[in-house]
C-alpha cells in the first residue's frame, strides 16, 4: 500500500501569474461589494465582531479585502485533512501529500 507521497516535478502552470492577480482582485471585490450568505446565527455574530459588514435580516456578509488578506496570511502552509479514520488521516501542503 502506498502510504502518501512527495511531488518531484514542478506543478502544472494553468494560469499566469497575472491572470492568477486579477482573479484575486476579483475574488476580493465580490466578497466586498457582494458578500456571501451565512445561515448561522453565532457565525454571523462571529463576522460582525471580526470586522466584516453583516446584514442580519438578509444574512448577508460583506468581508473587507484587509480581513481576507489577514486570513490569508494566518492560514497554515500544510494542513492535517483529518479522517473517521485516524489511521486515514493525511498531511498536505509544500510538496508533500503524506500519512501525519
Amino acid at each position: 500500500m502506498i502510504r502518501g507521497f512527495r511531488r518531484r516535478f514542478k506543478p502544472l502552470e494553468i494560469a499566469t501569474e497575472e491572470e492568477i492577480d486579477a482573479i484575486h482582485k476579483a475574488t476580493l471585490e465580490v466578497l466586498w461589494k457582494t458578500g456571501v450568505l451565512v445561515e448561522h446565527e453565532r457565525a454571523l455574530k462571529y463576522f460582525s465582531t471580526n470586522g466584516c459588514r453583516v446584514d442580519f435580516d438578509e444574512r448577508r456578509v460583506r468581508i473587507p479585502p484587509t480581513v481576507v488578506k489577514e486570513c490569508l496570511r494566518k492560514a497554515p502552509s500544510i494542513f492535517c485533512v483529518k479522517s473517521r479514520d485516524s489511521n486515514d488521516d493525511i498531511v498536505i501542503g509544500g510538496d508533500r501529500c503524506q500519512d501525519p
